[in-house]
């Protein structure tokens, strides 16, 4: 397990080093996520003006969030909204002018990094999506790594990401107070009908 959590910190560490692109919010704190509303944030990156396989336009942004309760699911989705040349003279006609390459998500927790989600569309480059179940109480980080695609302009997403808590079922306890008021109102409706 040690090995383990060495091996991603290291990972981790090594792929922070070649992500060269910048994002407006290389690293944002989303606070404790809410159960009945999906939280919404964005980036816009640059970086790189090579080729599409330039280190340059690698990009990696951290978004920091608090589970207040067990959850039983985990979603989110990233609009990436690319931009193509269409001009039919063009000479880069059929590329991107601006856009997003998601190449993975994952989630973090106490140095362990998990995969949960990559892109998809075209070139990668319509949406991301991600999901996870099951997951513990505690402090989590969203990681997405990607690169810049267009030729001439940042790219960017907006995203979306939501959270199911458990249902608590109640305690015990809670069910002996309940009990106990039942015998209560019963107590009284028996007293008022004896009394007529």
């Amino acid at each position: 397990m040690f090995l383990r959590t060495l091996l991603v910190a290291a990972a981790t560490w090594a792929a922070g080093v070649a992500h060269a692109a910048t994002c407006t919010s290389p690293s944002f704190s989303l606070g404790a996520l809410p159960g009945d509303t999906p939280v919404t944030f964005s980036g816009t990156c640059t970086g790189g003006s090579g080729g599409h396989d330039d280190p340059d336009r690698s990009f990696v942004s951290y978004y920091t969030f608090t589970l207040t309760d067990p959850v039983s699911w985990l979603w989110g989705q990233l609009a990436l909204h690319p931009v193509r040349d269409l001009h039919p003279d063009s000479p880069t006609r059929g590329s991107f002018l601006s856009g997003l390459s998601i190449d993975l998500i994952s989630l973090i927790r106490g140095g362990i990094e998990t995969a949960i989600g990559t892109g998809f569309g075209i070139a990668r480059a319509e949406r991301a999506s991600f999901y996870a179940a099951d997951l513990d109480p505690g402090d989590y980080t969203l990681a997405i790594y990607g690169s810049n695609i267009g030729l001439t302009q940042p790219g960017h997403y907006n995203a979306t990401m939501g959270v199911s808590y458990v249902a608590h079922a109640p305690e015990p306890e809670t069910y002996a107070l309940m009990g106990l008021g039942l015998i209560a109102v019963a107590a009284v409706a028996r007293r008022r009908r004896g009394s007529r």
